[in-house]
């Protein structure tokens, strides 16, 4: 069976009708998946393809010397991002587009959910607080932290306040509602992690 992969946009959500059903759906885009080298199982160990995605404005700007140079080397177009799809086959200089996926067909997505800031352990966890007394002094406090006895220290993983967000979220089983060649469009059933304009990475058999 032969492995999918597409760098795309996250656009926006937008309801679609199918028959007499409203469907939630993500619209997602892409452009410029230009293929930059191709691994084999007997040279590099595995199989797979380096993808290339949206040129940049300035080359000289917003990419490092080293990265152009990879470019140049392959008599290539600068992009701004590159990586990686496992068990994927495709000549390199060819594009990969949303036509290689078919409607009703079930997709993974992975993107960056969007950054919070620094947020308490209520607001993070959803701890229920302390009371809402006067005098309590604990109102949306994070409480005991362990013993000082044993193990005589913060136990590793412990839910503290810290950064919220901005973090690589997978969601699986996700269905292709419509798929527009022309403009490179991908509407995808349900939410996709990330906030507009963010990189969404989708994968399928």
């Amino acid at each position: 069976m032969a492995f999918k992969g597409l760098i795309t946009k996250k656009i926006g959500c937008t309801n679609i009708w199918e028959e007499d059903t409203c469907v939630m759906v993500t619209v997602l885009k892409t452009h410029d998946n230009v293929v930059l080298d191709q691994k084999s199982e007997s040279e590099h160990g595995y199989k797979a393809v380096k993808v290339g995605y949206d040129k940049p404005k300035s080359e000289k700007k917003f990419v490092k010397k080293p990265v152009r140079g990879y470019y140049e080397k392959r008599d290539l177009p600068v992009h701004l991002h590159m990586m990686e799809f496992r068990n994927l086959e495709a000549e390199v200089g060819s594009s990969l587009s949303v036509n290689q996926f078919e409607i009703g067909e079930k997709i993974t997505v992975r993107g960056r959910s969007r950054g919070l800031g620094f947020a308490g352990v209520v607001k993070r966890y959803h701890f229920r607080g302390g009371e809402a007394a006067h005098g309590a002094m604990m109102h949306r406090r994070t409480g005991s932290l362990g013993c000082r006895l044993t193990p005589g220290h913060v136990i590793k993983g412990k839910k503290m306040p810290g950064r919220m967000g901005f973090e690589n979220i997978t969601v699986k089983n996700l269905r292709v509602v419509r798929i527009d060649e022309e403009k490179g469009l991908l509407l995808v059933s349900g939410a996709v992690p990330g906030a507009k304009g963010g990189l969404v990475i989708v994968t399928g058999k």
